[in-house]
C-alpha cells in the first residue's frame, strides 16, 4: 500500500467516477484503475462496486475510508512538522582576511544569500593569525584565508 494509491483510492471514493478521479489526480484513467486493482488485490476485496461510469464505497471499501483519511491527514501533518526545515536561520560569522573578501567573498556571499536569505552574515576582517585565533576562540564559525 503506498500513499498515492491511498489519494486515488480517497478521490474515487469522493467523486464516485474513474474519469473525473483521474482528471483531478492528473493520472491517466488506467493509472486510477491499476490503483485500485493493487489495493484490491492486497486486501483481498473488492472496494468499489461498478455501477455504469459511477462507482460505490462496498463495506470493505467504506472500512477503509476511515483508514485511508487518517493515514493522509497524518501524512500531511507530518510533511507539514518538516517543513520548517526548508527555512534555513541563524548567524554565521566569518573571519577572512582584506585581500581575500575583496576579491573572492563578494560571490560566495552572493550565492550563499541568494540560497539562504534568512541567515545573518556578519565579518571579522583581520590577519591569519587574528582569524585563526577568532576560530580557536569559537568566536568565528567559518575563515576564509
Amino acid at each position: 500500500m503506498e500513499i498515492k494509491q491511498l489519494k486515488t483510492f480517497l478521490t474515487l471514493a469522493k467523486t464516485g467516477n474513474f474519469s473525473y478521479a483521474s482528471e483531478l489526480l492528473g493520472y491517466a484513467q488506467p493509472t486510477v484503475t491499476t490503483h485500485i486493482r493493487l489495493l484490491e488485490t492486497e486486501f483481498n476485496v473488492k472496494l468499489f462496486e461498478r455501477l455504469g461510469h459511477r462507482t460505490k464505497l462496498t463495506p470493505e471499501g467504506e472500512r477503509l475510508l476511515y483508514y485511508a483519511e487518517n493515514i493522509l491527514k497524518f501524512s500531511s501533518e507530518a510533511v507539514s512538522a518538516f517543513s520548517d526545515y526548508e527555512t534555513t536561520g541563524g548567524k554565521i560569522i566569518i573571519g577572512a582576511n582584506e585581500s581575500f573578501s575583496a576579491v573572492r567573498l563578494p560571490l560566495v556571499l552572493k550565492n550563499f544569500i541568494q540560497k539562504y536569505p534568512n541567515i545573518n552574515i556578519s565579518l571579522k576582517f583581520g590577519s591569519v593569525k587574528s582569524i585563526h585565533d577568532l576560530l580557536q576562540n569559537n568566536e568565528a564559525d567559518i575563515a576564509f584565508f
